[in-house]
């Protein structure tokens, strides 16, 4: 196009038109800004899903080309298949963690079915499927699968939902959970002022080498650096991985760990709940430190008391095609500060130590 008018401006004055195939000037720019916008979304969707592969053969155990394999998830009405390649295998990828029930089938053999296949973020789940010839019948497995991943090097931990609806933990903050697993700790008591949650160190890495991931997207606090941008409440976090060394390139910036967290959506299942935690500051142990500075002022400095409580609505719009999600929380805290590194006096001096 640009070579177009070059010629134009030296053999004429009258410009020429461009060809009907090229784009419009004023589109490319936009084309480019949408690249830009979609290709790290598309990177970063890979450490939200999971992926079930495998291969589908006879009772021979020669491979079965042609078979389709389908993945269904019933709670969203959701499904992917995916046709067996010559050497008898199947991928279906960029599934969302969840349960599904997995088809296989091929004219001329029974219809095996595996129930209740359980996904979870970041799997690579492997099944070997036996067809075999079609009578009257279909095979129904539901047997747990293994959850051992011959293929995973990187390594992580896994909170599930089972797990942050059952374990009881203390302020509902999800990502202390993390500290169950070995090599994640809780840095030293003050090196940060007032920091809740618990600041997370991996394999004696600094606390600031970490990055927080929610659905695929960065959600680290740039200007503190050792905490998740925002803080959600535990009733919408669906599970979470905990990756504390070896992880794949597509996580990047991190020497310590990584916590990659997926949220939970709405489902065809109309769920209703609400939920309230109290913590009495009369229940809690005074600490020493603490009533030196109340210096006879305990009603002014008394300890930790927290109240939290909230709701949590979730369901079909449309039945496997929309769906909603609605979750409110709300926390009460009252607690002391400590904080090492200067001298405090209740009579402050002007000019002198505070």
């Amino acid at each position: 196009m640009f070579a177009s008018n070059h010629a134009a401006r030296t053999l004429r004055s009258e410009s020429i038109r461009p060809p009907a195939h090229s784009l419009p000037t004023p589109l490319v720019p936009l084309l480019v800004v949408i690249s830009i916008l979609v290709s790290p979304g598309s990177a970063m969707g890979q450490s939200t899903s999971g992926e079930i592969s495998g291969i589908v053969t006879d009772s021979q155990a020669q491979p079965l080309p042609g078979a389709t394999v389908r993945a269904m998830a019933k709670e969203r009405g959701f499904s992917r298949r995916a046709t067996v390649d010559g050497l008898g295998r199947f991928r279906l990828l960029q599934l969302p963690p969840g349960n599904y029930t997995v088809e296989a089938e091929l004219p001329g053999f029974r219809t095996a079915r595996f129930a209740e296949v359980r996904l979870r973020l970041q799997q690579t789940l492997r099944l070997v499927i036996e067809l075999e010839l079609e009578l009257t019948h279909t095979i129904v497995v539901e047997t747990e699968r293994s959850m051992l991943d011959v293929s995973e090097t990187t390594r992580m931990g896994l909170v599930e939902t089972e797990t942050l609806e059952t374990l009881p933990f203390t302020g509902r903050i999800y990502t202390d959970l993390a500290l169950l697993f070995p090599g994640v700790f809780s840095a030293a008591p003050g090196t940060f002022l007032a920091e809740r949650p618990a600041v997370l160190t991996f394999s004696g890495q600094g606390a600031r080498s970490n990055s927080f991931l929610v659905d695929g997207l960065d959600n680290n606090d740039d200007s503190f650096g050792a905490r998740s941008n925002s803080s959600l409440s535990q009733e919408v976090i669906q599970e979470f991985r905990v990756l504390r060394n070896n992880f794949d390139a597509e996580f990047g910036r991190a020497a310590g760990g990584v916590l990659n967290v997926i949220t939970r959506s709405g489902s065809n299942k109309l769920e209703v709940k609400s939920f309230a935690q109290v913590m009495p500051e009369d229940t809690g142990a005074w600490n020493r430190y603490y009533r030196q500075l109340a210096d006879g002022e305990e009603e002014s400095l008394r300890s930790l008391s927290r109240r939290q409580a909230g709701i949590f609505v979730s369901g079909p719009i449309v039945r496997n095609q929309a769906f909603f999600l609605v979750n409110y929380e709300e926390t009460h805290e009252t607690s002391p500060v400590g904080f090492q590194g200067a001298e405090f006096r209740r009579d402050p001096e002007p000019g002198g130590i505070f």
